[in-house]
């Protein structure tokens, strides 16, 4: 994919705004003091999404997402049965690495603190 080396997708959650929910408002309470859905997505390199992750509230990390997704489990059992090739490409990833996920910064060298790399990749892209 893109010339990554055994990269099939990349993944990412992205928050979709609601009403203010009845029940369990606390779940669904984000870290921008918003009501939301956590949805994670998986996208291939023609940027077909191949995957979509729904059932969380916003206040869900995307790492707890991607722990509990059924791709999660599906490249962990691919990975344990031998296809140790392939992997999902995500910047949420350096919470939960894996040997069958890579971070954006994975071979970065810098030593400036995760929220620094994290406001560069915002500001990047």
């Amino acid at each position: 994919m893109c010339g990554i080396p055994g990269v099939i997708g990349v993944v990412d959650g992205t928050h979709i705004q609601i009403i203010r929910p009845t029940r369990n408002e606390h779940l669904f309470f984000n870290r921008k003091l918003k009501h939301s859905i956590n949805a994670m997505v998986v996208c291939d390199h023609r940027m077909r999404i191949r995957a979509v992750n729904g059932r969380f509230g916003g206040a869900s990390h995307d790492s707890h997402v991607w722990n509990l997704s059924s791709e999660r489990d599906y490249l962990k059992s691919n990975y344990e049965n031998g296809d140790k090739g392939v992997r999902i490409l995500g910047r949420f990833l350096l919470y939960a690495l894996h040997p069958f996920t890579k971070s954006f910064i994975d071979n970065c060298s810098s030593t400036l603190p995760l929220v620094t790399l994290d406001i560069r990749w915002n500001h990047g892209y």
